[in-house]
């Protein structure tokens, strides 16, 4: 049953060592470093300190969890225009990932996000709370930390959560397949929903339209359970990972401005600290 829960945590994950996207392409300056666990696990990551076009430097450091697509370098496009609104932007690569060491394991994003935040809290940009952005499967990152260490995070957004894993293999996956795959997946994470449930962090859940990822089931039961302080916004026509990683939209500016808000999460654009609906 290990070998077969394995191979259902496999569907999750989608990595390579390849090269793709630079801060350069961007016009921005990268800091790699890399992140050891007590274990021996080295985890590849890049600091992307703040470089606004216009103005100052914000006070605020993002940890991007990455969606469990290809490696960071496929992903920087997702995250780079917060470091061209003000904001220091962090990226790495979970264990098993791009040139990570280690096996990939749902239960091991914890102690993957851990890794990186201890060493940014013995760097130049330690701070006390970081704002965590995941998308797809760093969503389940994100929110394994936030249940963790709820008081070292200042704000979640989350685009593509699945509620459920063994639901979300279910829908996604379909009666047969996703029901054996359900049936065989042992993990000890709690479920993103539960965590979401409980959270007093503001946060922002994101949901494009057209998502073949996070389908509709997983949003339904993530507003059900969303406490009424949550933003959801519905992104029309649009795909998933399709919105943050092209060219500037609404949603880049309600974003940048949520993460630049104060701690209860109100930004004019975005809200104004209650559950709502969002669409332009």
């Amino acid at each position: 049953m290990g070998f077969l829960s394995a191979f259902v945590e496999n569907m999750f994950f989608q990595t390579d060592a390849q090269r793709y996207w630079q801060p350069e392409h961007y016009g921005l300056t990268g800091i790699p470093f890399t992140a050891e666990n007590t274990d021996g696990r080295k985890l590849d990551a890049i600091v992307l300190p703040a470089q606004p076009k216009d103005g100052k430097p914000l006070d605020k450091t993002v940890i991007y969890c990455e969606p469990g697509v290809f490696n960071r370098e496929f992903n920087l496009p997702q995250v780079a225009y917060l470091a061209q609104k003000g904001f220091t932007v962090v990226l790495f690569d979970y264990s098993g990932f791009g040139i990570s060491s280690g096996k990939t394991t749902i239960d091991g994003l914890l102690t993957d996000v851990e890794t990186v935040i201890e060493w940014l809290d013995r760097s130049d940009y330690a701070r006390s709370q970081y704002v965590l952005l995941g998308q797809g499967v760093g969503c389940d990152a994100a929110l394994q930390f936030a249940h963790a260490h709820p008081k070292r995070v200042e704000k979640l957004i989350l685009e593509s959560a699945y509620a459920n894993r063994r639901h979300w293999s279910k829908e996604r996956w379909g009666p047969v397949i996703g029901d054996i795959a359900a049936r065989v997946l042992k993990c000890k994470a709690v479920e993103p929903e539960d965590v979401l449930a409980a959270t007093q962090i503001p946060t922002v859940l994101i949901f494009p339209e057209q998502d073949n990822f996070a389908r509709k089931g997983q949003k339904k039961r993530l507003e059900a359970v969303a406490p009424k302080s949550t933003q959801i916004w519905s992104l029309p026509d649009a795909r998933y990972l399709g919105t943050f990683g092209g060219r500037p939209t609404v949603w880049h500016d309600a974003v940048a401005s949520f993460i630049a808000g104060s701690k209860d999460g109100k930004s004019g654009k975005t809200g104004k600290g209650k559950k709502r609906q969002a669409t332009v």
